[in-house]
């Protein structure tokens, strides 16, 4: 799996952008982040030789926590088709990866998203699709492009990118 670095700090095992979530409320951190241990020692438990422990195992270790920012005025509009969420990412991206990231996780209360970030400004999730607007907390992994690109070419589709079997595999 291809995932960009950017600086973090790291508390109880999740990264944490400190002074990008000083002015949010830590409990719904705090409950995802109970959820997702849960959810990580049942996929632990069920297939113990594996890297990862499910998705929840992978954003523990490599997740970053993002505040929700407004997407920058875009020459020819974003992609925002509703219930698209994967595709508008991507789709956004590909208008200009030198300066946008796909990232792709959970938005909310654990539920699966993608959007983009612009490196101008890492620590905000630009949100494009219609239907999140009350979604101020996102948890995910930036990603590299070309990994996203590749995938969603084998796949025939977007997104899911985080079920990559690959990710998974036995770490013997």
């Amino acid at each position: 799996m291809a995932v960009i670095n950017t600086p973090t700090v790291t508390t109880g095992g999740a990264h944490v952008e400190a002074e990008s979530l000083s002015s949010l409320d830590t409990e719904p951190i705090e409950r995802m982040y109970a959820e997702l241990q849960q959810d990580a020692e049942f996929w632990k438990a069920k297939r113990p030789g594996y890297r990862y422990s499910g998705r929840a195992g992978l954003l523990l270790e490599h997740g970053r926590w993002f505040r929700r920012g407004s997407p920058p005025k875009w020459r020819g509009g974003w992609y925002r088709t509703p219930k698209e969420c994967f595709r508008n990412a991507a789709k956004n991206v590909h208008r200009d990866p030198n300066r946008f990231v796909y990232c792709e996780g959970y938005a909310g209360y654990l539920v699966d998203h993608a959007w983009i970030i612009d490196r101008r400004n890492p620590d905000l999730a630009i949100d494009t699709t219609p239907g999140r607007d009350d979604t101020e907390l996102y948890l995910g992994i930036p990603l590299k492009f070309v990994y996203v690109c590749r995938r969603s070419i084998v796949e025939g589709k977007y997104g899911y990118t985080l079920e990559d079997p690959g990710i998974y595999d036995r770490s013997e």
